[in-house]
């Protein structure tokens, strides 16, 4: 019997059913989108259009090439691609510019099997692991660059070292490499404080910064010694000015 506490039908279930589990990926925080097999979008979330600062009616029927630059779209829509061809889930990052800068996410790429085992679409899911990002891009910078000036550590600067190296003896051409210190350096830390001694180091890394060439390079390897690179000179005089 009809009524207020009637059970409802198979096809009012399962749409009922749709409807939540539409919610559920509409309203998520993670972007999630799905293709056709021609780069189309079949569908986007709300998280996914506000990532690419559209509406989701200017993306869904569209296709990735509309959405992207054609190298970034060409890059994503070949691990579509594979997925559509093995019908197999793969993982890629990705990076989102911004106007409030780069946002990195971690998609996984999931085929859609129909009732004959095709795969009919693929749906991606992406983690915003932005932060995770940043923090590895710092360690590594961190890893070739010293912490108080930000000048080329010891190993950053011994590898372009090597490489001039290697293109003076292919070029035949000339490189110098200029040690410097400072003089008197101690008495500064000793009567004004260290910061007083961090503050002048940073003072003289940006004076050196300031007096070389694009091509040039300026390290501090310790304390208050710094090591400058400049390459392709054409003899003596030109390192000594």
């Amino acid at each position: 019997k009809s009524g207020p506490y009637s059970v409802p039908s198979n096809e009012e279930a399962l749409r009922a059913i749709e409807q939540e589990y539409r919610l559920l990926l509409d309203e998520s925080s993670d972007p999630i989108f799905a293709f056709f097999p021609n780069g189309e979008y079949r569908y986007v979330n709300r998280a996914f259009a506000r990532g690419v600062g559209r509406s989701t009616d200017q993306i869904i029927g569209h296709r990735i090439w509309d959405i992207f630059p054609k190298e970034e779209a060409d890059k994503r829509f070949a691990v579509v691609r594979w997925v559509f061809e093995h019908a197999e889930t793969k993982n890629i990052e990705v990076r989102v510019p911004t106007s409030q800068g780069d946002h990195y996410y971690l998609t996984t790429v999931k085929p859609i099997i129909g009732e004959r085992g095709e795969v009919v679409s693929v749906i991606c899911i992406s983690k915003d692991i932005t932060e995770r990002k940043l923090m590895e891009q710092r360690l590594a910078h961190l890893a070739q660059h010293d912490a108080l000036t930000d000048l080329p550590n010891r190993a950053l600067f011994s590898d372009r070292l090597k490489s001039a190296l290697a293109h003076a003896r292919r070029d035949n051409s000339r490189f110098a490499v200029l040690s410097l210190d400072l003089d008197h350096f101690k008495p500064v830390n000793d009567n004004f404080g260290h910061l007083a001694g961090d503050r002048l180091l940073k003072a003289v890394a940006q004076r050196l910064l300031s007096c070389i060439r694009e091509s040039d390079s300026v390290g501090r390897i310790g304390g208050d010694e710094f090591l400058s690179l400049l390459p392709h000179l054409s003899s003596n005089k030109d390192a000594r000015r």
